[in-house]
């Protein structure tokens, strides 16, 4: 079992102390309290304790749920792991595209980062790690599962979506080889900071596949809804091809910030920052509460 251990990278160390009640010959990893708490001499809130202040510095040997066996100048001691934060983050990756939360919980307030963010454990609650981003300007919550020790290889866009639907399609119709690359690109991660093919935010996701059959649009959501092309007023006049346009930030001052392209029965393919990826989506009632037009460009 050590031997193993010592094979493993630290995030999967960690994972094993954190489900082990094999204490001590797990590891070790420095931290300190992040607030005043208190130490027990067992691992049970009835035991003796001693207070503890802020800046405490410990070293964690083992966690089993939300106990932390902790040493301190020799002498073994419990506390709440959550109270704790590691002196030195442990530099992981998003496994998937997923959510990230205000609380370790997943009904807190919720953002979704895209697959291969780069994330650093700095504690841990329940099944939630503590993280934080690079320049530590962002803190939250992932789920343990939706973490990598390494990056995740992403399957890498075709020479040309296009150039393997004209093969595919020979003689088909724009709008028939739109919609096919806009489907080859279901499940890439949204991204705000869009790098197409390997990530979209929305508007360039419709960009992307508009280019892809030699079709010009803009990237920008606002400049891309208010394009001079044939509006389409009704959900029930769309056409499949046409993009579709939403108004999801009621507070602004425009009608356009969020687009799609409409594949007909009363669905469209879009990059979705809440789902986390390139999706689609029927017109619920909130997509038809927000509807602006359509647009048809083909």
């Amino acid at each position: 079992m050590r031997q193993m251990l010592r094979r493993s990278t630290c995030l999967l160390l960690l994972i094993l102390i954190l489900v082990s009640s094999a204490a001590p010959a797990l590891a070790s990893y420095k931290a300190y309290f992040s607030s005043g708490s208190r130490i027990y001499a067992k691992a049970t809130p009835s035991s003796k304790s001693v207070k503890v202040s802020k800046g405490t510095k410990v070293t964690i040997v083992a966690i089993k749920g939300d106990v932390a066996m902790i040493r301190k100048n020799g002498v073994t001691a419990y506390c709440d792991v959550r109270k704790l934060t590691l002196s030195s983050p442990i530099h992981v990756y998003a496994k998937r595209s997923c959510k990230i939360y205000s609380k370790a919980s997943t009904s807190s307030k919720s953002m979704a980062i895209p697959v291969n963010t780069d994330l650093y454990i700095t504690g841990k609650a329940g099944g939630f790690f503590r993280i934080k981003n690079k320049k530590g300007s962002i803190t939250a919550w992932i789920r343990m599962s939706d973490v990598s020790s390494s990056k995740v290889k992403v399957a890498g866009a075709s020479k040309s979506a296009a150039k393997a639907v004209k093969a595919a399609y020979a003689g088909s119709s724009k709008t028939g080889k739109l919609l096919i690359v806009a489907r080859s690109l279901l499940g890439r991660p949204y991204s705000s900071s869009a790098n197409p093919p390997s990530s979209f935010d929305c508007s360039r996701f419709v960009s992307y596949c508009y280019k892809q059959i030699g079709v010009s649009v803009s990237p920008v959501a606002k400049t891309l809804g208010y394009s001079k092309h044939t509006r389409i007023t009704s959900i029930s006049a769309l056409k499949a091809g046409d993009i579709v346009v939403f108004n999801t930030n009621p507070n602004d001052d425009d009608l356009s910030d969020h687009v799609g392209i409409y594949i007909g029965s009363g669905q469209f393919v879009h990059a979705s920052s809440s789902g986390g990826k390139v999706m689609i989506s029927s017109f619920t009632k909130y997509y038809k509460g927000c509807f602006s037009w359509g647009l048809r460009v083909l």
